[in-house]
């Protein structure tokens, strides 16, 4: 399990950014909670449509500043938005099913998405994004 905790690690260096990925990662902590056997479904879907259109917000944005800026990973970038979104709806068509095992599974999902993304993706653009602000390509 990954820790729901923000570390300066996870900083990317572009505020809006990690304004953003802090408050995924305080849905996440909401999520969890809701996520315990006997907690409500209902309450547990609310949180996980919350974060969906949450992300869904975030990455327009992502998506734009990259296509502003030629950022060369674009595409690659976007369909990693894309499959993203499609996974987390299938968890949670699943969670609507009624499947409960799905609960856990939604949480090590989500967790590992997130502080892997911004790891790997967001920190690459975050790079590319100070560097053009740096040398007023920005």
């Amino acid at each position: 399990m990954v820790s729901l905790q923000w570390r300066d690690d996870l900083s990317v260096g572009i505020d809006f950014m990690d304004t953003d990925h802090q408050k995924l990662l305080e849905l996440l902590i909401e999520l969890s909670g809701l996520l315990r056997p006997g907690e409500s479904q209902a309450a547990a879907l609310e949180k996980l449509d919350e974060i969906i259109e949450f992300s869904r917000q975030h990455f327009r944005l992502e998506e734009r500043l990259m296509m502003e800026s030629h950022y060369g990973q674009f595409e690659q970038h976007k369909q990693t938005h894309e499959t993203l979104l499609r996974e987390i709806v299938t968890h949670r068509q699943q969670l609507t099913e009624g499947d409960e095992d799905v609960r856990h599974e939604i949480m090590d999902f989500l967790e590992h998405w997130l502080v892997g993304h911004i790891v790997d993706s967001d920190k690459q653009l975050g790079t590319y994004l100070k560097r053009r602000i740096t040398t007023g390509q920005g």
